[in-house]
């Protein structure tokens, strides 16, 4: 009977990883799930750290967290060392028991994922008790252009203000989702209606600087879900159209009772929406009364109860009914001094 010959004995010093190619490697070292840990590899062989660092995917950190006083050194280091023109995957989490991160020290990271990132960027930091003394009043960052990231994840500090550069497109992005920041809300409406033009999903967690107005328009965005959490206390002015309010997804946590101007449009009229606020100074009111008595009834409805105004505008869209009984209807609950109103 033939025998196997005896395996062969790996030679002292016998280095066999250096020809393995980089995608076993990359799936060995992926496996690991930490960047930290892919690079303590390196000590096995030089081809373990060209492997490294040129992994698609960055995790910086998650549960293997350097010492806190060396976290934010260590993802400088990381990111040096990133030797491939591309990453599909950055995400850098510090755990809870982090030091506060000051914005100067986080925009060298985003400008790396802007110039690298080809897929999913997660940018994730705990909330902060305490905040450094010496730290500016309202720290601020900017959000450069990353044109080819696909998914933009960020959970920052309400302390800072989140500045977007203005100039450019985040063409490959789809998925938007930026909590516990402060904006600006013109920058904000920039950033989403004009920089995004395939974005299909948005989740907003914001504070907003003093008397910012948003306005979100977009073609691509398929998302059936539409919530809103507003905090305003100082609110003025709120334009309110497109989709019906519904008290149960549109949330007014802190908005007062009165405001100086009232815009609501088409289908969104409802009785809840108004009656909310005690006195408007101008209330603006675009109705659709549906044709035959349903759409009558409908309309009395919505506008059985409506807040104390100076000023009244309403415009008539579309409409079989007669407008003296609509206007007289209106009478019936509104007390002001000037009225207008207009027929489409």
């Amino acid at each position: 009977m033939d025998t196997l010959p005896p395996p062969q004995i790996m030679g002292e010093g016998e280095d066999r990883i250096s020809g393995l190619p980089d995608e076993l490697l990359h799936g060995i070292l992926l496996r690991l799930r930490s960047a930290r840990a892919a690079a303590r590899t390196s000590v096995l062989s030089r081809r373990w750290h060209h492997a490294a660092s040129r992994l698609p995917t960055l995790l910086l950190f998650g549960p293997d967290a350097p010492p806190p006083a060396s976290i934010l050194d260590s993802v400088d280091a990381a990111l040096a060392a990133y030797r491939a023109p591309s990453v599909k995957h950055l995400a850098i989490t510090f755990p809870r028991k982090s030091p506060a991160v000051l914005p100067h020290r986080v925009a060298p990271w985003l400008r790396f994922a802007s110039e690298r990132v080809a897929g999913t960027l997660f940018l994730s930091f705990p909330y902060q008790v305490t905040w450094p003394a010496a730290a500016p009043e309202e720290p601020e960052v900017e959000l450069p252009v990353c044109g080819g990231a696909t998914e933009i994840n960020l959970t920052l500090e309400y302390r800072w203000r989140l500045r977007v550069q203005l100039a450019g497109l985040f063409t490959a992005l789809t998925t938007l989702r930026i909590h516990s920041v402060t904006m600006e809300g013109s920058e904000l409406t920039v950033l989403v209606s004009t920089q995004c033009p395939n974005l299909r999903e948005l989740s907003l967690y914001v504070k907003l600087v003093a008397a910012s107005d948003v306005s979100i328009c977009s073609d691509s965005l398929y998302s059936a879900v539409q919530k809103a959490h507003i905090s305003a206390p100082k609110l003025a002015r709120l334009v309110w159209k497109g989709h019906a309010y519904d008290p149960c997804r549109h949330q007014f946590l802190d908005v007062g009772h009165q405001l100086q101007c009232l815009d609501i449009r088409g289908e969104s009229i409802v009785a809840p929406l108004m009656q909310m606020f005690d006195k408007v100074v101008k209330l603006i009111l675009d109705i659709f009364v549906p044709q035959g008595v349903e759409g009558y009834a409908s309309f009395l409805d919505k506008t059985n109860k409506l807040p104390k105004c100076e000023s009244l505008m309403v415009t008539l869209t579309y409409t079989d009914h007669e407008l003296i009984p609509i206007m007289s209807s209106l009478e019936d609950v509104l007390r002001y001094k000037k009225a207008f109103c207009t027929t489409a």
